[in-house]
């Protein structure tokens, strides 16, 4: 997740506002990260297979050199950040809901950028780690609050997501309630699918493996839940820009 990252810092580019009418674009190898909050409007967004749309108060996070697919309805206007981003950079293409009470913050960024002052740089820095952390805080009592009627299929998504023959089948039987209804129920709860959970707890697991050094990236792919290969090569490299080899050259 972009907003609790130990071992990754950010740089501030920019700051800005957008105002801007219907649009169907293309965005591939951004060398920045960017991170927004919409204030109004709806768009959705494309990234492999996965669709996440973005309406009023959601925030989204989108990690360099993701490519993706955006298109909107029209009349929206967001508050955009760019960043430098170093060190590990985890996490994937993010779209939060329920930010609403975020929007004096990012208003409140977007004023110290554009003030000029001599100190407006490292204010504005402060204030990028305060809105992060106001996610974490916010994001973390939500995931403390989860609905009783999936914390079954949670708890069994924690111990198994490794299992590469887990399902969300399974996830639903063991709360009692059909497929359709535990996705939706997960979904509102938790601001993404069952199914983009699991990958990104099997690839933060990937990435331990690969920093141990004891392990190749197929045996890696293997033991992290992925019984694709050539899946995992190409997925590791479109969400994190490098080879598992490289990655874990690097360790």
């Amino acid at each position: 997740m972009f907003y609790n990252q130990p071992l990754c810092g950010f740089r501030l580019l920019n700051v800005f506002r957008i105002r801007r009418e219907k649009r169907d674009k293309m965005a591939t190898g951004r060398a920045h990260s960017g991170l927004s909050y919409r204030i109004r409007g709806s768009a959705t967004f494309y990234v492999g297979n996965t669709s996440l749309r973005a309406g009023d108060g959601t925030i989204a996070y989108i990690p360099r050199g993701v490519d993706y697919r955006n298109q909107n309805s029209g009349q929206e206007e967001l508050i955009t950040v760019h960043l430098q981003a170093y060190g590990e950079e985890h996490g994937s293409f993010e779209v939060l809901d329920g930010m609403e009470e975020l929007e004096p913050m990012f208003q409140e960024l977007l004023q110290i950028w554009e003030s000029g002052e001599p100190s407006a740089y490292n204010r504005a820095m402060v204030q990028l780690y305060r809105i992060f952390e106001t996610v974490r805080q916010k994001k973390e009592k939500d995931r403390l609050q989860i609905p009783a009627v999936i914390a079954p299929g949670v708890e069994l998504l924690r111990q198994r997501f490794r299992d590469p023959a887990f399902s969300v089948a399974e996830m639903a039987e063991v709360s009692f309630v059909s497929e359709v209804y535990f996705r939706r129920i997960y979904r509102a709860h938790f601001g993404e699918s069952p199914l983009q959970t699991v990958l990104e707890l099997r690839f933060q697991y990937a990435r331990n493996l690969l920093s141990s050094g004891y392990y190749t990236p197929k045996q890696v792919a293997e033991l992290s839940g992925f019984s694709d290969v050539k899946y995992f090569r190409t997925a590791f490299k479109r969400r994190y820009g490098e080879t598992a080899s490289e990655y874990m050259a690097k360790k």
